[in-house]
Formats: structure tokens, sequence, C-alpha cells
């Protein structure tokens, strides 16, 4: 258990050493990564900024810009326009200097954010979505930063796919709350190989309790049957 643990953090430290690199040479001063629905406003509909403030799975440069970002989502109103074309856009530099995001931005020390999704391999459905955040000292243009992230594009699809796969970072289907936990548990057993019975044992259900989360979960990711399901979950980062 303590190897595993230490493996865990000495490959977080590496992701974030890696984060850190990629910001660096974009021009950037900080950075915010995670792994998002390739259209949260659909999935989740009205309640998506609501189900944004629960997020935690998120990857942050610094300790200054996970402040920020935390208090940011606590301010976060039901329609943010920079956010929401953030995420319909795969580049995109927020604008609005009025706002109050903006504001708390600029007494961070950051002068302008700049938006980037680009699709997981895995699946169309998951996105990796950037933040880059640059303070005063940088006088890059618009057209500037983005041939800086032009030229580290590969290196950037690269290490959505490392942390996809590192297991460090939640399914967003998770980490909205989508699913419930005991959902995702008892879809993980199935994985291994569990019969209904088994389940039944193992999450102390009825048959008929486990068919409830497994149909809902069947809903949710459009599956045919428990095998497509499987399938399903793994693309979407539940396994």
């Amino acid at each position: 258990m303590e190897l595993q643990t230490e493996n865990l953090f000495n490959q977080r430290k590496a992701l974030l050493s890696t984060l850190k690199s990629l910001s660096v040479s974009i021009g950037a001063v900080d950075t915010l990564f995670h792994i998002d629905l390739d259209k949260p406003d659909i999935w989740l509909g009205k309640s998506w900024m609501k189900c944004l403030k629960q997020r935690n799975s998120i990857f942050y440069t610094s300790e200054n810009l996970q402040d920020t970002f935390q208090c940011y989502k606590s301010l976060l109103k039901p329609m943010d326009s920079d956010l929401s074309k953030s995420v319909n856009k795969q580049l995109y530099s927020w604008t609005a200097a009025g706002s109050t995001s903006a504001k708390m931005l600029k007494e961070s020390g950051y002068k302008k954010v700049v938006s980037l999704s680009l699709p997981l391999s895995a699946t169309s459905q998951l996105y990796g979505r950037y933040l880059f955040f640059f303070d005063d000292a940088n006088n890059q243009s618009e057209q500037e930063i983005c041939q800086s992230i032009e030229n580290v594009v590969n290196e950037i699809y690269l290490y959505q796919s490392a942390a996809g796969s590192s297991k460090l970072i939640l399914s967003p289907l998770e980490d909205y709350g989508m699913l419930k936990k005991s959902t995702i548990a008892i879809i993980r057993n199935l994985a291994l190989g569990c019969s209904r019975a088994e389940l039944s044992d193992i999450h102390y259900m009825t048959p008929r309790g486990i068919d409830y989360h497994l149909e809902r979960a069947k809903c949710l990711l459009g599956a045919k049957n428990t095998h497509h399901l499987i399938y399903k979950s793994q693309s979407m980062l539940l396994l």
C-alpha cells in the first residue's frame, strides 16, 4: 500500500511538472487542467455550472491558481458567458474585463486567460480543458499566443493522454456527481467478472437493486447491454 501511494505521488508530481513546462513554453505563468465532457451544457443542462462548483479533480500549477479558481467557482453565476464560450470553442480568449471573475483574476496577478479544448484519443465524448493564465510581464499578442500553443500541441495531446490513463483524474461523470459511488463500484466489479449474485453479496443489495444501478448507468452512457456498458465505462475513464 505504501509503495502504491508513493508511486501515485511521484506520478502526480511528474504530471504537474510537465504541465508547468507546457505552461512556460506557451508563455503562461500558470495553467489549470481537467478532463471534461464534450458538451457539459447538454449532458447536465441548466445545472451544469452549479455542478461545476463541486468538481475537485483538477490539476493546478500553483497554490495561488488553486485558491483563485476555488474562489471563482464559489462566485460562479448560473450563466457565465466566458466559461460557456470556452467549452464550445477549441481556443478562446476570455474577454469579460468588467466581470467579477476578471477583477478577481487581476487581484491574483493574472492579466489574461486563454482556454484550450482538445478531444481525448479514447473517445470524442471527453475533452482535455486547459486554462492558461498570463500576467503583466507577458507581451504576446493573441495571435502569438495561438502560435505558441500550436507549437506544442502534440506535447499537449500526449500530456492529456498520460493524465487520462493515470487514474489520478476522476471521470467527469464521477466528479460532476452524475453517477452514485455505489453505481460506479458495481460497474467496476462487473468489469472484474462478478456475476449478479456476487454483486448482490458484495454490495448488500437484491438482484433487483443491482439491476436498477446498471440500468441507470446504461441509460446515461447510451449502452445497449452490460458488455457495451463496460466498454463505454472504460472509454469514459470510469474503469
